[in-house]
Formats: C-alpha cells, sequence, structure tokens
C-alpha cells in the first residue's frame, strides 16, 4: 500500500516540485495552498505525512499549524515542516514528537530521504540483471 501525503504550500511552484517527487517515488499527495483545506484534508484522510511549507504563509497559517499539530493531528501521521529554525513561529516545535523541521530551502531530494528515514522505506530495488549469454551458456553446458 503506498504511503499518503499531504502537502501544503502557499507556493505553487514549490508545491509542485514536492508533489511531483513523491508521486515519481510511488507515493499518493495531495496538494493544497490553503492551510484550512490541508488541515481539513489531514483530518478526513488520515495520511501517513504532513509536509507544511512556511515559505510565504503569514502568520495566521503558522498559529493554525501549531493548533493542529498540538491537538488535532492523528497520531499515525508525521509532520515535516519546511521553514527556517530562527522563525519565531517555529520555536515550539524543536522538541516536538512526531514534528520534523528542515531547511525552507527547496532539496527534493533532501525532503524524500527524511520521509524515507522516518517510514523506513526502503527505495526501489534496481532489478537485477542476469548475463544472457552467460546464463545460456551455463544451461547449455548443464552448469546451472
Amino acid at each position: 500500500m503506498p504511503k499518503t501525503a499531504v502537502v501544503f504550500s502557499p507556493d505553487v511552484i514549490r508545491g509542485n516540485v514536492m508533489s511531483r517527487k513523491m508521486q515519481h517515488e510511488g507515493m499518493e499527495v495531495l496538494l493544497f495552498d490553503r492551510a484550512c483545506q490541508a488541515a481539513e484534508a489531514v483530518a478526513a484522510n488520515r495520511p501517513s505525512i504532513f509536509i507544511f511549507d512556511t515559505c510565504g504563509c503569514i502568520p495566521e497559517e503558522l498559529r493554525l499549524l501549531s493548533r493542529f499539530c498540538a491537538s488535532d493531528m492523528n497520531a499515525s501521521t508525521r509532520a515535516v515542516v519546511l521553514g527556517e529554525d530562527a522563525n519565531p513561529g517555529l520555536t515550539w516545535m524543536r522538541d516536538r514528537e512526531g514534528v520534523t523541521l528542515l531547511s525552507a530551502a527547496l532539496d527534493p531530494e533532501l525532503l524524500f530521504s527524511t520521509i524515507q528515514g522516518l517510514f523506513s522505506l526502503a527505495p526501489p530495488a534496481a532489478p537485477v540483471e542476469t548475463d544472457s549469454l552467460e546464463h545460456d551458456l551455463k544451461d547449455f553446458l548443464r552448469l546451472s
């Protein structure tokens, strides 16, 4: 069963970059540009991961995030918050269980590797290639 993510980003380009990376890696993604809609989707869909991009957020959206993570978020849902550690609105998240704070710099590879670490998702296994000539020769000589 693929992991599901709800992504909130007020910046459409950043949100689409994050969503595409996760979809490419096999995750189901719901993208929102309004914090209240994202919070409702998390409550209704119980996703594995909730990504909250604070780049371009207004203070009301940060307050919504803090209230939501404190009370309404499902215990099985992990939150990844993209934001600057120095942001006073994010200081409460540093030691919060189930919440991971990443730099606001958009790095889809770092984001997905963080998600993999949270869920111990194994990277897709590369197909094992067999040398068909060698395989055919071993079959012919009955060595396999």
